[in-house]
């Protein structure tokens, strides 16, 4: 299973952006990604406004049970 993080923030100019951070820690609580995220933008000029979990499974080779 991948985990990444969402992060959705806005510039100077109002423009709404995300960016995507992927290989985190499956383990890692919400609670600490969440302050991982909130942290990263602050060394930018941008402004948090929200961040999403993303945990994905490949099911490619997937069998019926």
């Amino acid at each position: 299973m991948a985990t990444a993080l969402k992060i959705y923030t806005t510039d100077n100019n109002s423009n709404q952006t995300n960016k995507t951070v992927s290989n985190v820690n499956p383990a890692a609580s919400d609670y600490v990604l969440k302050n991982f995220s909130q942290q990263l933008i602050n060394l930018s000029a941008n402004t948090f406004n929200r961040v999403e979990r993303i945990d994905t499974k490949d099911i490619t080779n997937a069998t019926q049970a």
